[in-house]
């Protein structure tokens, strides 16, 4: 937090520097402000959209037009005019409710490869008499007689 002192008969601010007690302060209120800012949103979201009119639940609707003009909260208004554009062929708004409604395509993508893996080595039944390869023996180099 920035302190305010005289530097050659002027006052100007003089940084500290930052105590580990200052930004555990700091990152404390910041987190405070994110969820007070969260619980605001959701208060809000949970709200009519107007104080006229009776008030529609999404459950209670029978189909998409007649939640036009109907009294719903404001999180459903949102995800309401989101789907309107979707269904104008809004292509943004149709992968952004397939993707917070949990029914985005699965992307698939097949890779084939033939190589040989440690795994299918050891599974290996066949009998080496069957393909005729034999380990072969390991050939000593010949010993030199070192006689002076």
């Amino acid at each position: 937090m920035p302190e305010m002192a005289m530097v050659d008969g002027v006052q100007a601010q003089v940084s500290m520097p930052e105590t580990r007690e200052d930004r555990i302060v700091r990152r404390m209120s910041e987190k405070q402000r994110k969820k007070d800012l969260q619980f605001v949103i959701g208060a809000v979201l949970d709200l009519p959209v107007s104080d006229k009119g009776e008030f529609v639940s999404i459950d209670e609707a029978t189909s998409f037009a007649g939640l036009a003009k109907a009294n719903t909260t404001v999180m459903a208004r949102i995800v309401l005019n989101t789907a309107h554009a979707a269904i104008q062929g809004d292509l943004q708004a149709t992968k952004l409710l397939w993707e917070y409604g949990g029914m985005k395509p699965v992307e698939e993508k097949r890779i084939e490869m033939n190589l040989p893996t440690f795994i299918d080595d050891m599974s290996d039944t066949t009998d080496p008499a069957e393909t005729g390869s034999f380990p072969m023996e390991r050939l000593e180099p010949p010993k030199e007689d070192h006689d002076e």
